[in-house]
């Protein structure tokens, strides 16, 4: 196996075991310090979340907010978040404007103003 093999593979545990507050990082810092690399100065990432709905869930989401009249974007993105709580805001919102624009594209829905609105 090559040193820059193990070390990634050290590296990725030393994450994994940070990431899920697990045991055994002192051991994974010592090795990587007997490998000479500094542990401290090796940054950890946070784990990206899976988004928990599926395309078509958003597409839904979406036309159900639709159906009471023409909405802005972040009314729309409200009325998502409110459905699926355990979406983060942020990716909630580009959801939201990925789903609109496909929908748009497709010609279910238009943009009336700064509002979109169900395609007649």
């Amino acid at each position: 196996m090559l040193d820059k093999t193990i070390t990634n593979a050290l590296l990725a545990l030393r994450a994994q075991i940070i990431r899920e507050n697990l045991d055994g990082l002192e051991h994974v810092n010592a090795l990587l310090i007997q490998r000479g690399i500094d542990p401290a100065a090796q940054h950890v990432r946070r784990k990206i979340p899976v988004d928990s709905c599926k395309q078509r869930e958003v597409k839904m989401i979406v036309l159900e907010a639709l159906r009471g009249g023409a909405k802005r974007p972040a009314e729309i993105g409200a009325h998502f978040i409110a459905c699926k709580p355990e979406v983060a805001p942020d990716r909630a919102m580009l959801r939201v404007y990925r789903a609109i624009y496909k929908m748009r594209d497709g010609g279910a829905v238009v943009k009336d103003g700064g509002a979109w609105r169900l395609a007649q």
